[in-house]
């Protein structure tokens, strides 16, 4: 493989992380079932569906992963590759959420943590908000800016402790890719 596909898949996983930071859209709703039995609608504006935030993790670290084949095929010492690999903690944990993803389950964990996605959080602070108004059954959320929402998704281990923010993973594993690279094209 030539060191231009890998460019390409980083330039790939640019665009992964533009879409992550744009949850802008038309608004979310939801309803909530409160134990004495009363239901409260909320409605957040200006925000993109969880749903589809969710989707944009899960294919970029699958992305993410992707990267091993590519770089491994660009080195001639694959071993030693698969040694650098298999002894960095960030990048095995985003192999097994990766091929977690990929195969619904997880028989064997290259982290040993058997790592798994929570669920996404979206924080919007309050000098983010413009509008905030309680209506009988209702709360309706109208942030600024809903790119200035904080997104959080944690990923738990086989104890359910969690281990790391899967958006700082993602940050962590690209950087190791990134150093990767750069000393394999030093070798081109």
């Amino acid at each position: 493989m030539k060191y231009s596909k890998v460019k390409l898949l980083f330039s790939k996983l640019k665009r992964f992380n533009s879409k992550l930071k744009n949850i802008s859209g038309e608004g979310i709703t939801w309803n909530y079932k409160f134990k004495n039995g009363t239901t409260t609608k909320y409605t957040v504006k200006k925000l993109r569906d969880l749903e589809s935030i969710q989707d944009d993790v899960e294919n970029y670290f699958i992305w993410l992963w992707n990267m091993k084949d590519y770089l491994k095929s660009t080195t001639k010492n694959q071993k030693s590759f698969e040694n650098f690999v298999n002894k960095n903690n960030n990048l095995k944990i985003s192999g097994d959420i990766a091929n977690y993803l990929k195969h619904s389950n997880l028989n064997n964990s290259k982290s040993l943590l058997y790592p798994k996605l929570g669920k996404l959080k979206v924080t919007i602070p309050q000098k983010n908000i413009s509008k905030l108004v309680f209506y009988k059954d209702e709360i309706e959320i109208d942030p600024i800016n809903a790119n200035e929402a904080e997104l959080s998704l944690p990923i738990y281990d086989n104890n359910q402790r969690i281990i790391i923010d899967a958006f700082e993973l993602i940050k962590e594993t690209e950087k190791e890719w990134e150093k990767i690279y750069k000393m394999l094209t030093v070798v081109e």
